[in-house]
């Protein structure tokens, strides 16, 4: 199906507009809390600038650190990154801060973490580890449930620590439909961890049905490929936010949908590719050129 048209909040009813860039949103630091952009910000093939440039990389094993495997880091959920100027400082549990590149973060970053990391940019190093969501909410984020093994990226030129593409695509519409199915307060769309959380009005069809569109944000452009999903990330406290496993339920028992040739899977969101290079910025229209 592919999405009904929107009006355009400018110029009236204009065709192609599906909504509005609110927010956006960069992880410079693989797996650790981000930043939301206030300024406009540039994107390239690679995805945002300076969007997942870094990454933890657990010394024993190699892997990448990874909030997917929540028994082992789930505490990255509780460190934040922030680019200043053209450095990537990193803010521990305690309120300290450090150079990512400095030569004490490694150490100071392991002993927040309670386990032996060194901080890479070299994104050959790409082995991420994933639990099975539906056996962390079973048992809980501390438990060593099953995981499996495997190369990210995918969708990429390998400059980056992407999960598969490089940039992940969020409405607030998705987000109100899931919050309407559960009970207490409504879901957090940074759970999800999206770049670009778009606001569409409730007659426009969800970012599930937007794959094989072709989107023109800004300056860029971008073409979605499949709806992304969903692993135990968003059920885990991230910062000051506590756990919610209905992040991760509700789209168990409501957000399966075919995912390529992997079957029905719990999404939430849209991955795309970057088409053309260029600047996005919160307020920008978002439009479909189908």
């Amino acid at each position: 199906m592919r999405p009904r048209w929107a009006c355009c909040r400018h110029h009236g009813c204009v065709q192609n507009v599906l909504g509005v860039l609110e927010e956006v949103w960069r992880y410079p630091v693989k797996s650790l809390l981000g930043e939301r952009l206030e300024r406009p910000a540039r994107v390239s093939q690679q995805g945002l600038d300076g969007d997942r440039v870094l990454a933890l990389i657990d010394r024993e094993s190699g892997a990448v650190a990874s909030a997917k495997r929540p028994a082992r880091w789930r505490d990255t959920l509780q460190l934040r990154a922030q680019t200043v100027g053209d450095q990537v400082v990193i803010e521990l549990p305690d309120g300290s801060r450090v150079y990512a590149t400095g030569v004490q973060a490694d150490t100071l970053i392991s002993r927040a973490l309670g386990r032996e990391i060194h901080v890479s940019s070299a994104p050959q190093q790409q082995l991420i580890e994933r639990a099975v969501p539906e056996a962390v909410l079973d048992r809980g984020p501390a438990a060593d449930v099953e995981h499996t093994s495997g190369p990210a990226g995918r969708d990429t030129r390998g400059e980056t620590f992407h999960d598969f593409a490089a940039i992940h695509i969020l409405t607030t519409a998705s987000i109100a439909r899931l919050s309407a199915l559960i009970a207490g307060d409504p879901l957090e769309a940074v759970r999800y961890r999206p770049n670009l959380i778009v606001r569409t009005p409730e007659d426009v069809a969800a970012e599930i049905d937007w794959p094989g569109c072709h989107l023109r944000i800004g300056g860029a452009e971008f073409h979605v490929t499949i709806p992304t999903p969903r692993c135990a990330v968003p059920m885990q406290s991230h910062g000051t936010l506590p756990e919610r496993p209905d992040a991760f339920r509700v789209l168990k028992e409501h957000g399966r949908v075919p995912v390529a040739d992997l079957g029905e899977l719990p999404c939430i969101g849209v991955y795309a590719r970057v088409v053309r290079s260029g600047t996005v910025a919160a307020g920008d229209d978002v439009h479909v050129e189908d």
